[in-house]
This record gives structure tokens, C-alpha cells and sequence, in this order.
């Protein structure tokens, strides 16, 4: 795709939009690119984020999807950019490249999509941020297929809201000892960075 192309669609989605974070991607001591994470509704983010942000796994997105509720991954259900469910908070950002030479985002959303994985970064106990495309998102019936994927950055984290689950940070807990036992099971994480940044 030309940065032309590129350029013209991101300036579409990001007017209006709240500057919640921006900062370097790296995978494996690599420099992917300049970020910010986008929203209409917040210019804050649930959880603090490094300025050098390392994603450090990679998981397959159908894993993801039987250990997160379903609403996580319902593009409509992000009315404010937030879901509430089983004592956990999911939060969704729209991902800004920053720097010139996008071509090196493009190909890892790309890649991203086409072998339908998720990056992984832990937030100490506290929950997941998790890079992921805006194809893995579920979109209403009616709504128009996108042209390109889009990077979006989804927080899973404690649920600030009051809440009758007595547990919601064992649950939480649960999320991520799950998640961590699929990233366990995944013994070719490093062949997987490769295929997906070169």
C-alpha cells in the first residue's frame, strides 16, 4: 500500500481523537515504530505503559478468545471504549504510527492478521496489554469489511467499578495465569517474531 494510501487513512480516523499515550514498539530489541494509542472518549490509559514498549509474546487470537469473555472482542460493544464483564475491564484504543517509514508496522499488522496472533505484554499482575488487528475484532452484520487491517491496543485489567464478584481479582488472575500457560505451550515464539517482522 503507498504512504499516500496509508497517510489519507489515517488522518480519516484519527481527527477528533484524544492522545492517550505515544512511545517506541519493539519486539525482541527490535525498533517496529513510533505509537500513540488513540481515543475518542479519554485521554488517559487504565494502566501506566513504558515509553519503550517491548511486546514480548505472541499468542494465536482463537486462544485468547477461549479465555476472555466474548464481549472483549465485539468491536460494538466499545460504546465509550470500555467493557465491564466478570470483574474485568477491557479497554480499546485506536494505534497511531508516528514515524515516517510505516512500512515496517504495515508488514506486522499484516502478518498479524494473516496468521491471526496477538502480542502480549504483562502489566505485572494487574492484567494484559494486548496489540492485536481490528480483524480479530467482531463488527456488527451490516458494518463495511475494512480495506486494511488497523493495529488496535486492547487493556484487560482489574475493574475499577464496584462489582457483586466477591473474586474478580482472582478471576483476573485466573486471565492471566491462563494466558501465561498458553504462551508456555507456544515453543516457537522466537521463529514466530521472525516470520512476523521480516
Amino acid at each position: 500500500m503507498s504512504p499516500l494510501t496509508r497517510k489519507s487513512l489515517a488522518d480519516c480516523k484519527t481527527a477528533g481523537l484524544y492522545r492517550a499515550w505515544k512511545g517506541q514498539l519493539f519486539i525482541q530489541d527490535q525498533r517496529v515504530g513510533d505509537l500513540a494509542l488513540r481515543s475518542p472518549f479519554c485521554g488517559t490509559i487504565p494502566a501506566q505503559l513504558p515509553a519503550k514498549l517491548e511486546a514480548r509474546y505472541v499468542v494465536a487470537v482463537s486462544d485468547l478468545r477461549k479465555k476472555l469473555p466474548a464481549v472483549a472482542f465485539g468491536k460494538k460493544n466499545y460504546a465509550n471504549d470500555e467493557v465491564h464483564s466478570q470483574g474485568i475491564l477491557f479497554s480499546l484504543y485506536e494505534v497511531e504510527v508516528l514515524n515516517q517509514n510505516e512500512l515496517r508496522v504495515d508488514r506486522l499488522t499484516e502478518r498479524l492478521k494473516e496468521k491471526d496472533l496477538a502480542l502480549v505484554r504483562y502489566l505485572n499482575e494487574r492484567g494484559l496489554f494486548i496489540l492485536l488487528t481490528s480483524s480479530a475484532l467482531a463488527k456488527e452484520k451490516d458494518s463495511v469489511a475494512e480495506e486494511f487491517p488497523r493495529l488496535q491496543a486492547l487493556f484487560v485489567i482489574s475493574s475499577p467499578r464496584p462489582t457483586r464478584l466477591a473474586g474478580r481479582a482472582e478471576m483476573l488472575g485466573t486471565v492471566v495465569i491462563c494466558t501465561k500457560s498458553l504462551i508456555a505451550k507456544r515453543t516457537e515464539t522466537s521463529m514466530e517474531y521472525e516470520q512476523i517482522l521480516d
